[in-house]
């Protein structure tokens, strides 16, 4: 009797480890397929019992991530949940989870003004000193670009956030240079300034709006049913 009492303190201790210990172990992997996610991200894993998980099915996963680099772009304020999470255990055992698949994934994210002047500023897009204001009613967008490198002329840009064939650009709705109307010049490349290809996001995400806000703009994404 005392021996089928000590197998059966054991095994309830093994259980319990276990739904302790699982979350934090399938949590490590599953934040390690995020490349550029801030060091004090989160993840929370649901559905119990947690032993359930072997089988590769994890109900649902929410990731809290306060900044995750992109190549070009960083998001912040990223908030995903993913529902119906299926995961390779033998790649997890092995250390290396290279697949994970969601029947349904949806994220928030915030687009910063300084994210706006980091993107701005790289040098494909050929302007400098730049400034960037969100509003509510539009972007406001100012610096410097010199075509051709012979002159420096003073830019200002003013225009809106839209989602555009799964790709968030800035629409431009006026357009100064050197404090003169240049509108007329919205159909060049400072006509629509590519900020976010959905078509490049992991998980088969794709923007589905972008709303600004004061300071900042935000995203909401989606995958699946």
């Amino acid at each position: 009797m005392k021996g089928w009492r000590r197998g059966a303190a054991t095994l309830a201790a093994c259980l319990l480890l276990a739904e302790l210990l699982l979350p934090m172990i399938w949590g490590h992997f599953i934040l390690a397929k995020v490349p550029g996610a801030s060091d004090d991200s989160e993840v929370v894993l649901s559905g119990r019992p947690a032993l359930a998980w072997l089988s590769g099915t994890i109900p649902r996963i929410e990731m809290n991530i306060p900044q995750l680099q992109g190549e070009k772009l960083a998001l912040r304020q990223v908030h995903g949940v993913f529902s119906d999470v299926h995961l390779s255990l033998k790649q997890l055992v092995n250390g290396r989870l290279e697949s994970l698949t969601a029947g349904q994934v949806d994220v928030t994210a915030t687009i910063g003004e300084e994210e706006l002047v980091r993107l701005l500023s790289r040098p494909e897009k050929g302007i400098k000193e730049v400034s960037v204001t969100i509003t509510p009613d539009l972007v406001l967008v100012q610096g410097t670009f010199s075509p051709g490198g012979l002159l420096k002329l003073r830019l200002s840009l003013e225009g809106q956030l839209i989602l555009q064939d799964q790709v968030i650009v800035l629409q431009t709705k006026k357009l100064m240079i050197n404090n003169s109307d240049a509108s007329g010049l919205i159909w060049s490349a400072l006509g629509k300034i590519p900020v976010m290809d959905g078509k490049q996001l992991p998980f088969a995400l794709r923007p589905t709006s972008v709303v600004q806000e004061d300071g900042q703009a935000r995203v909401l994404l989606h995958a699946g049913r």
